[in-house]
């Protein structure tokens, strides 16, 4: 079975090129709202309420860690 990364970063990445492919905009806050969205609800409906704080804290610091990690390499590829 993939792993949850595997199948909504196939979804973003076909998105991704699709936009590009027709030259559309790209409005990268509302599919970040978006993704916000689906996470804050797995969080609420996954985990006791206990420990939604931590999960919280927790999906912050790995956006940080790989917004780091990945810097300029991130999709670029995706535009040639």
């Amino acid at each position: 079975m993939a792993r949850i990364y595997e199948d909504v970063n196939n979804i973003v990445i076909a998105r991704l090129r699709n936009a590009l492919a027709k030259g559309e905009t790209i409005n990268v806050p509302d599919w970040v709202s978006e993704l916000s969205e689906c996470l804050v609800d797995m969080i609420l409906c996954g985990a006791p309420a206990e420990e939604h704080a931590k999960l919280l804290a927790h999906a912050h610091q790995k956006l940080n860690d790989f917004f780091v990690k990945k810097g300029d390499a991130g999709l670029n590829a995706l535009k040639h």
